[in-house]
């Protein structure tokens, strides 16, 4: 008899200002399942600005979460963890070809892209296609800072780190088919990730991104304001903001006037972002479809606002459309923890690190 040693694939860890989660994913039969899911608040002193403050507390808390996740259990101390999103870049960059080679040229231009020096950052790239002498690049980078700072936190927890991605990366790969199949279609996505600190664009077309940038609306912002003016509590304004969403008929249209304020200047700042792209990636201009995701997306009727607004198919998109598992009843599982979970959109980037090499090996 044969015995063949079990695959563990690398657990995904999401760390932010205000949330702690990980997952890990298994394949069964030639499907992806949950290993396991995860997710701790945390103190708004631990971190602050993506400046890690306290870094024992966190390293306890990352501790916990992993010794008792809410569904299954963690199998593994390998890690593919996120990097924070507001210290990060990602650029899609076009590079005429010289006689050096392709990763001399980029260290020669990157700061030229990338604000800041080189000694002051870590980069990556991926070259997406050659075509008239031109190399398309994806370029990521960080600052060396807080990528060693969030290193050594890992270390302290005695993990061993596989890799380290850019939000939008991880986000594309949950929510895509294209990630998976790895099939170049004509379709241009716009990924609308509505956080609970803050919130990001990222057009996908042709198998990468195209552009990635942050966005001046923030969920707690939201929440905030409707407990303020409600004279409620934060957990029943989120409850409110939730419920009654864009209903003007709800709540005397009070929960609708503060969210159509906020969603206005959001607007606003995507039209700015498709005249970006449509000046300067002119072949990515027609956007096919715009996806809504992010630990503050489940507000009533936003889906149906935005698309109204830009005459867009709009829709609030699954993480676990590459997954053989019951979201209704992930969700039912851990809303029996402290932390409230009202769906598993909050989840996409953690879902989609641990995806990571389970795609790599698929190649």
């Amino acid at each position: 008899m044969i015995f063949l040693k079990k695959q563990n694939f690398a657990l995904g860890l999401d760390i932010s200002n205000s949330y702690l989660r990980a997952a890990q994913s298994k394949t069964t039969h030639d499907k992806i399942k949950l290993q396991a899911l995860a997710m701790r608040p945390l103190n708004e002193k631990i971190i602050q600005n993506q400046e890690i403050k306290d870094p024992d507390a966190l390293v306890k808390k990352i501790g916990d979460l992993l010794a008792k996740p809410q569904f299954g259990s963690f199998n593994t101390t390998e890690v593919v963890a996120k990097l924070p999103s507001t210290a990060t870049y990602v650029k899609y960059i076009a590079l005429e070809n010289t006689p050096n080679n392709l990763s001399d040229t980029v260290a020669n231009e990157i700061e030229k892209h990338i604000p800041m020096t080189k000694k002051e950052m870590y980069y990556d790239f991926q070259l997406i296609k050659r075509q008239d002498n031109v190399n398309h690049i994806l370029l990521g980078a960080a600052p060396r800072a807080i990528v060693d700072q969030y290193v050594a936190i890992l270390k302290a927890v005695k993990l061993e780190v596989s890799a380290l991605e850019i939000n939008s990366v991880c986000d594309c790969r949950s929510l895509l088919l294209e990630e998976k199949m790895a099939a170049k279609t004509n379709k241009v996505y716009a990924l609308i990730n509505i956080g609970f600190n803050a919130s990001f664009l990222t057009v996908y077309a042709q198998g990468t991104i195209v552009f990635s940038i942050s966005m001046p609306l923030s969920g707690q912002d939201a929440t905030d304001k409707i407990a303020e003016t409600l004279k409620i509590k934060p957990k029943q304004a989120e409850k409110a903001k939730i419920i009654c969403g864009m209903d003007k008929s709800q709540a005397d249209g009070i929960v609708f006037d503060i969210l159509s304020k906020m969603i206005e200047n959001l607007s606003t700042r995507i039209k700015s972002v498709f005249e970006y792209i449509s000046t300067h990636y002119p072949e990515y201009s027609q956007i096919n479809e715009i996806l809504l995701y992010g630990k503050s997306v489940n507000i009533k009727n936003l889906d149906t606002f935005i698309a109204k607004k830009f005459n867009i198919s709009t829709r609030i998109a699954s993480p676990l459309l590459h997954f053989d598992d019951n979201e209704a009843k992930l969700v039912k599982t851990l809303n029996k923890d402290e932390a409230e979970v009202g769906s598993l959109s909050g989840f996409t980037s953690v879902v989609g690190l641990s995806l990571r090499k389970i795609f790599l090996k698929q190649e």
